[in-house]
């Protein structure tokens, strides 16, 4: 029986297409006999790959996928994910916490029992460094067997490319691919990866099971791998297509027979919900979406279909599909999310098919970088073009007209109708590089004027610089050039000595965060902290502080991420937005809190005065404590007699708002008893 394997790229009339290879396995060796070959032809290979540089550049592109993704401890989702394992291990403590009590979406994720599980070994600060290793690493691994797939010689260039260039999806640059913080999405999205490269070795059982483990996890960052899945079968045969039709009505009878879960198809948000979800979460209605990230999925389509062009066969279904995925994600969350407020469409979340679409999109730059370069002065011209579209990812309508510039000259290159010369096309792409530079120039100027702002005793993590992006396309462009014309081929020697300072500079850099989130980490007790609040049991109300989770082990009685999750749980979403809104009333909570993308934040600390902290506290379901940070030099209000506590290490916040920067050293905390309680 003979099995097919797939070789590297190669080019035919300047059009790289996946060739596949036969092979005739050959009888196996003796157990003992393989293993001595096994360990045999690895220390051969590794003798030859560091003979030839092509070790150093491995360890080049792993450190720079780590440095890409710094390390910065408990935050962002990780924060929800680690709570609910607080939860778990201490019920009658965090577990009490409303957002806990009243959770709606960890039942679908088995990713809640592996951190369970962790976090008594590790502790939470050990388990939020396994997990950032962790999901780096898988994530790296099945983009690498991705890339390999698609071309062996230049996969490290693939590999650099997504390393290199944006990984935000949606609006608000609120999320990206292959995080590494302690949450399930990257788990799952290396699932679909390595599923995808099965696909494409047409081993489809294998994909499947990927795509079932990947569901165990997240099963919202599973479904574009699923929809590539069903394409790739609909393509291979057609009469997919009815049994996929099949399985849509049956989920349609399922909903009209109110069976759990898929009767959540057929409800709808009442008004109420829905103006609470369209102020907290808007990013959930994509008809809201800013059209600036309308404009980088438009340059990231553009990517995505002259890569198909380009390669066509399986992987350029691979990149059709990609593409397919994204579009019907959106036009599923536009009608049955925006336009008929389903309630599973809207937790559904399709429109995170994206992921996909921006993880794909940055393989297929690398590829069109590739399959471009050498065709000359067209070619190089919408090569220019589509870089211009992703360097000025973010406004508004550059992308835009990158990505239509880029596919009209494209196909005017397949048309060959049309030509340009060489100095001109140059000039061209001179110009495009050029503006696209000062582009990143100005946000580079605008990065230095936020640090010039900060105290002396601040560190600013190179990740800041790093979400920026500067130069990122140029660079990766310019490398793989030359590369593939053979003028950038450094020996061996001078590749080990850059290895080595990669090495040193994420050893040296890549933990970013502050004094203050380190000792959040650590979730140690405060002796002192603890004895203050010793004589009231009950929920805490830190301000804009999840410190009661780790450090007092109590449920807090308001904080903005408790609005993540309420698209599954309505009835705490009001809740929660009750008291919020009688917060920000009383001037205890910044606006910004109930509608983060919408409302500016405010520059100054949230003060606590006698009069709000009896209104506060004269609620039934008040607080036992008050807990409101303390600016440097400051003195809490007269008449609140409260207790200072001092921090173990100042704590340093920013503001931003109107074009103006307010920083915040915060050193104390005034720790406050809720009268009547």
């Amino acid at each position: 029986m003979r099995r097919c394997a797939p070789s590297r790229i190669y080019a035919k009339d300047q059009m790289p297409r996946l060739i596949l290879s036969f092979d005739t396995p050959a009888p196996r060796p003796a157990t003992a006999l393989l293993a001595w070959r096994s360990a045999a032809t690895l220390i051969d290979m590794l003798h030859r790959s560091i003979k030839d540089g092509s070790f150093f550049v491995a360890v080049m592109i792993i450190t720079l996928w780590v440095l890409s993704r710094p390390f910065a401890g408990i935050t962002g989702d990780a924060t929800i994910y680690i709570g609910r394992a607080l939860a778990d291990l201490d019920p009658n403590g965090v577990g009490r916490d409303l957002m806990f009590v009243h959770d709606g979406q960890s039942q679908f994720s088995l990713f809640g029992l592996l951190i369970d599980r962790l976090l008594p070994i590790f502790g939470v600060g050990g388990t939020r460094l396994v997990f950032a290793a962790l999901n780096l690493g898988v994530w790296f691994t099945a983009m690498t067997i991705l890339a390999r797939r698609l071309t062996k010689e230049h996969a490290f260039l693939i590999l650099a490319f997504v390393a290199l260039l944006p990984p935000f999806y949606g609006p608000y640059a609120l999320l990206r691919f292959g995080e590494q913080i302690a949450v399930p999405r990257p788990l799952a999205e290396a699932c679909v990866l390595a599923a995808l490269a099965a696909l494409i070795g047409k081993r489809d059982m294998l994909a499947l099971a990927l795509l079932a483990l990947g569901g165990l996890l997240h099963p919202i960052m599973v479904m574009p791998g699923l929809l590539a899945f069903s394409i790739f079968l609909c393509a291979r045969d057609r009469r997919w297509i009815v049994a996929i039709l099949a399985l849509g009505l049956a989920i349609f009878v399922a909903a009209l027979l109110g069976l759990p879960l898929f009767n959540r198809l057929t409800q709808t948000v009442d008004p109420q919900w829905r103006m609470l979800l369209e102020t907290r979460n808007i990013y959930l209605f994509v008809s809201r979406w800013p059209i600036e990230t309308y404009a980088t999925v438009a340059a990231q389509m553009a990517t995505l279909l002259i890569a198909a062009d380009l390669t066509r066969g399986r992987v350029g279904l691979l990149f059709l599909a990609t593409a397919g995925v994204g579009l019907i994600g959106l036009a599923v969350s536009w009608i049955g999310g925006d336009l008929l407020g389903s309630v599973l469409i809207l937790q559904a979340q399709l429109w995170r098919s994206l992921w996909l679409v921006s993880a794909l999109a940055a393989v297929a730059l690398a590829v069109c970088t590739m399959g471009l370069w050498r065709q000359g002065p067209i070619a190089w011209v919408s090569l220019a073009f589509l870089a211009f579209g992703w360097i000025y990812a973010g406004d508004a309508i550059a992308p835009f007209c990158g990505a239509t510039a880029s596919l009209g000259l494209y196909i005017a290159l397949k048309s060959g109708r049309f030509s340009i010369r060489p100095a001109p096309a140059l000039v061209g792409v001179a110009v495009l590089l050029l503006m696209g530079l000062a582009w990143k120039a100005e946000q580079i100027v605008g990065f230095l004027q936020f640090v010039a702002t900060a105290p002396p005793q601040v560190h600013i993590g190179y990740h800041m610089l790093w979400d920026i992006h500067a130069l990122s396309v140029v660079i990766a462009i310019a490398v793989a050039g030359l590369t593939l014309n053979g003028t950038f081929r450094p020996k061996p020697p001078l590749l080990a000595a850059a290895s080595v300072g990669f090495l040193a500079l994420t050893a040296c850099v890549w933990d970013t965060r502050s004094l203050y989130q380190k000792r959040i980490d650590e979730a140690a007790d405060q002796p002192a902290l603890s004895a203050l609040t010793a004589g009231r049991p009950g929920p805490v109300f830190w301000i804009d502080g999840l410190e009661p989770w780790y450090w007092l082990h109590r449920p807090h009685w308001g904080h903005r991420i408790q609005g993540a999750g309420i698209v599954f749980a309505r009835d705490f979403g009001l809740q929660w937005e009750a008291r919020m809104t009688f917060l920000t009333e009383l001037g205890l909570a910044d606006p910004n809190l109930l509608a983060p993308w919408s409302t500016p934040m405010r520059l100054g600390l949230v003060e606590v005065t006698p009069e709000s902290r009896d209104r506060l506290c004269s609620r039934p379901d008040a607080p036992s404590w008050i807990i409101a940070p303390l600016e440097s030099g400051v003195e809490p209000a007269a008449g609140l007699n409260a207790k200072i506590w001092t921090a173990p290490v100042p704590l340093y916040q920013f503001a931003q708002a109107d074009g103006e920067t307010v920083w915040h050293e915060i050193d104390r905390y005034a720790v406050i008893a809720c009268a009547g309680t």
